[in-house]
């Protein structure tokens, strides 16, 4: 019975019982003593090695291997332990350094805002946008001595204003007797287009040409104004001497008035033969390679070409110009007669009048 592997418990319950004081277990039933005896184990009493295990077991290999197994155990939970632990560190560490560069990034935030706002996080009271391009006086006598300080940063001062102004009369004037009269002047340049340019205040497409001429005017770092054309052989000026073609004259045209602003007047030809395998079906994908990326207006001529039925080209072309940084208008030339009132050109035009597109019918102011 002694040394039966079937009665390893009985072995261990008497081993154990030496180091305990006598307790007498002669009148209790078998398995109700080994249950006793056995409570070590369940409460956590435990030998001091940790380990209960009999002479028989550990005298066997197999007792021997069951022991080992159990200290291999025991390390391979102590190892996971400290990973798992090491891994919460590490976790709860990567939040703390997040919330620190969160609460960091507001703080620079605000500091940002207190300095933009004078110190004390209050918005600057904003100046009308005519003072500070013209510097003009707009009463209390505080004011008269900043007005002159900030109307003298400015590059495009009241001076001008006034010189340019001059010589946009001249171009006027110039118009006026070339075609007899103001009304036939009106009639020529002014009635041809598919939406009549209307100056009046709240005009979208009036607007759009005001302010792209506007800012290039009040923008210091800008030295020119620059006019990009594309097309065929018109734009290009093709069996046509250079000096009359339609790129020069604008340039000859309109250069007197962007001098008195004290800048230059520059117009990009980018037209070129109908032959050359491009059309206006494609040239418009390159319009910022054919003319410059920076281009203030855009101007289009390709009637021979075209049949009637570009508006798909010509729309595609309005949308990649708001792609460029100054979203020039486009304003396309054409020889031909004005189309009837249902025509998708027109409708092209009241479609995109924010963007200061229309179309020029030259024959359209002869008939």
């Amino acid at each position: 019975f002694f040394f039966s592997h079937n009665k390893p418990l009985v072995l261990r319950t008497m081993t154990m019982t030496m180091d305990k004081p006598h307790t007498s277990h002669r009148n209790l039933p078998h398995a109700t003593m080994a249950r006793r005896l056995g409570e070590d184990d369940e409460y956590g009493l435990e030998p001091e090695d940790g380990e209960h295990h009999s002479l028989i077991e550990l005298s066997s290999g197999e007792g021997r291997r069951a022991s080992r197994q159990s200290g291999a155990a025991a390390a391979s939970s102590s190892s996971n332990g400290s990973s798992s632990s090491m891994c919460r560190l590490i976790t709860v560490l990567f939040l703390l350094a997040l919330a620190g560069v969160y609460h960091l990034g507001l703080q620079e935030g605000k500091n940002d805002v207190r300095s933009e706002g004078g110190g004390e996080g209050v918005e600057k009271e904003k100046k009308p946008w005519h003072k500070n391009i013209l510097g003009q006086k707009t009463g209390g006598g505080g004011d008269d001595k900043e007005d002159s300080a900030v109307a003298s940063k400015g590059s495009f001062t009241l001076q001008h204003l006034k010189a340019t102004r001059e010589e946009a009369k001249k171009i006027v004037t110039q118009l006026e007797e070339y075609y007899s009269s103001k009304e036939q002047a009106v009639e020529m340049l002014m009635t041809p287009w598919l939406v009549s340019w209307d100056f009046a205040p709240g005009n979208q497409r009036a607007n759009k040409m005001i302010d792209t001429m506007a800012r290039a005017l009040v923008t210091d770092d800008q030295k020119q104004f620059l006019m990009g054309g594309i097309g065929s052989s018109v734009m290009a000026g093709h069996d046509n001497c250079h000096y009359d073609s339609y790129p020069t004259q604008m340039e000859r045209f309109w250069s007197p008035v962007w001098k008195a602003a004290g800048m230059e007047f520059v117009f990009q030809n980018g037209g070129e033969g109908g032959g050359c395998g491009d059309s206006y079906a494609n040239q418009h994908y390159c319009v910022k390679q054919n003319i410059s990326p920076d281009v203030d207006v855009v101007h289009y001529s390709w009637t021979y070409f075209e049949g009637g039925n570009a508006h798909p080209d010509q729309e595609d072309l309005i949308r990649w110009l708001q792609m460029l940084p100054k979203q020039p208008p486009l304003n396309i030339f054409n020889t031909g007669y004005l189309p009837p009132p249902n025509h998708a050109y027109v409708e092209l035009a009241k479609y995109y009048p924010k963007y200061g597109f229309s179309a020029f019918y030259m024959k359209g102011g002869f008939f």
